[in-house]
């Protein structure tokens, strides 16, 4: 490997000094401390600044990536669940991560059980109705299990509509354990 092939942008009498310090790759010469480069010769700390940006500009910007770019791309793999909500999956970018615990925190009434509930709901529908065609386990600690208003939102809300009528009175059906705590 030739180094003026390389560094074309660099003088001949830079491309020299590092060819004679035996620096001849762009890890050599990033691994190299700037004082280091400053001993080597006659290079000033603005040849040793030309230099760094020589080996910065050949470097692959594929080799780095953001932060905002990391998330994205773990966004992409990850599937989401819809909350059955346009304006509430826009905001949280598609809706629910499946991965990981989310939690949610707010005042009394505020809609908590409603939404833990639609997304049982949701995560029930099929992969082409923005479902995950999986089931759901619904723990309640503080009170009785919601089988009404989970009745309720079967009967009404937008999401039942896109279930298979059959698998609709399945879900209607009260379960053994909210039969015992109505």
């Amino acid at each position: 490997m030739e180094l003026n092939s390389q560094f074309d942008e660099l003088s001949p009498k830079i491309m020299e000094i590092l060819l004679r310090a035996g620096l001849v790759t762009d890890k050599a010469i990033l691994e190299t401390p700037e004082c280091d480069l400053l001993n080597l010769g006659s290079i000033t700390l603005a040849d040793v600044k030309q230099i760094y940006n020589v080996v910065a500009k050949r470097s692959k910007p594929t080799d780095f990536i953001s932060g905002d770019q990391l998330v994205n791309s773990c966004n992409r793999r990850w599937s989401r669940l819809s909350t059955g909500c346009s304006q509430l999956d826009s905001f949280l970018q598609g809706g629910v991560l499946t991965r990981g615990i989310t939690e949610l925190s707010g005042q009394s009434g505020c809609g908590k059980t409603q939404l833990c509930l639609q997304l049982a709901l949701t995560v029930q529908l099929p992969t082409a109705s923005s479902g995950l065609d999986a089931g759901a386990v619904f723990i309640c600690t503080e009170d009785r299990f919601p089988s009404v208003r989970l009745n309720q939102l079967l009967k009404t809300s937008p999401v039942a509509q896109k279930f298979p009528s059959v698998r609709l009175n399945q879900l209607l059906k009260t379960s053994p354990v909210a039969q015992k705590f109505p």
